[in-house]
């Protein structure tokens, strides 16, 4: 087996067959491409839908992604693993064959991200905000501006090497950066994870660390300019609010099935400084404000002024939830954007 690609669900009727079908017209030998969905008990017609695309299903009693995903990975056969949502979508079918391409030519290269997460033609505006920004904590720590993976990378004047037909290796041995790499189908090499750094398969978090720990002893990753996913995440002001108290919870409270951010702090020691220099941000009011407006200008979209709006509820939820830890305050998260 060639390709594991491993999809977390719950509930996905609406948005999974999108997916699945994106995944079935890749022009990679579908022979050598396996669908693992590990759903967390689904009610509807997810796993109907599922087995339609001839997808292995496993059951995910903790139901949250990351526990998902090492179910995974622990049955999966690929040599190269595919992290993808239910609710993202390859946009041509050469984008699965280009990657394997990249592995090829670029023998460094063991994890490839995809270039741009695009928001679909008729979703709501803040959807838009949420493929570009995903938060302002997020997009702050991430260095996120909107922009293609490859535009903005450049304009940070990162070194890399270009491939024939829009293949590209980043170079990060002078530099420390940091990437989301844990969904949007991220696809790595795990064969050279399993031979360089079996350890990491025995920590409850390594889900959310593989692509820390492939930077980290690759200094490289790769992607390709035409890799476009789109992402069909629609949500509400008010579910949005709720998934942005979730991650502040998660990161104050993490265990050993939530982890994200603060699982990958224990690699990359940067992220953990960013952390602070967040805060030091949110101290600047105007300095947010402008931020804002700026983001609102050059996207064309008003719904970016929130970006303020959200700055300033996230470091309420964190104040609140910071006084509770200290006095000791037991808190439950509730499952994600509830």
């Amino acid at each position: 087996m060639l390709i594991s690609v491993i999809m977390p669900t719950l509930n996905e009727e609406a948005r999974i067959e999108r997916a699945l079908k994106s995944i079935r017209e890749q022009s990679v030998d579908q022979t050598q491409v396996e669908i693992i969905v590990i759903d967390g008990g689904s009610i509807d017609n997810t796993q109907k839908i599922a087995l339609k695309y001839g997808a292995i299903i496993f059951d995910n009693n903790k139901i949250v992604p990351e526990e998902a995903k090492k179910i995974g990975i622990s049955n999966s056969k690929g040599r190269y693993v595919v992290f993808m949502d239910a609710d993202e979508e390859f946009t041509h079918e050469k984008q699965l064959s280009k990657r394997l391409e990249l592995f090829q030519i670029n023998e460094s290269v063991k994890l490839i991200i995809p270039n741009i997460l695009k928001t679909p033609e008729g979703y709501p505006k803040i959807t838009e905000y949420i493929n570009s920004y995903k938060d302002p904590f997020t997009a702050f720590v991430y260095r996120l501006n909107g922009e293609s993976v490859v535009n903005r990378l450049q304009k940070y004047k990162y070194s890399f090497i270009y491939a024939e037909d829009q293949k590209i290796m980043f170079l990060l041995k002078d530099k420390n950066i940091t990437i989301i790499a844990d969904a949007g189908t991220t696809m790595f090499d795990l064969e050279y994870i399993k031979n360089q750094s079996i350890d990491i398969f025995y920590q409850p978090d390594f889900t959310s660390i593989i692509s820390e720990e492939i930077l980290k002893q690759t200094k490289c990753f790769g992607v390709i300019e035409d890799d476009v996913i789109n992402h069909f995440t629609s949500t509400q002001l008010k579910i949005y609010l709720k998934k942005l108290k979730w991650r502040v919870i998660n990161n104050l409270y993490p265990n050993n099935y939530i982890s994200g951010y603060t699982a990958r702090t224990r690699v990359n020691k940067a992220l953990k400084v960013k952390k602070y220099l967040f805060l030091g941000y949110c101290l600047l009011p105007p300095l947010v404000l402008l931020d804002s407006i700026r983001i609102a200008i050059r996207e064309r979209n008003l719904v970016f002024l929130l970006h303020f709006i959200f700055t300033y509820f996230i470091v309420y939820q964190t104040f609140k939830y910071s006084i509770l830890k200290l006095f000791k305050v037991k808190v439950i998260n509730k499952a994600y954007g509830r």
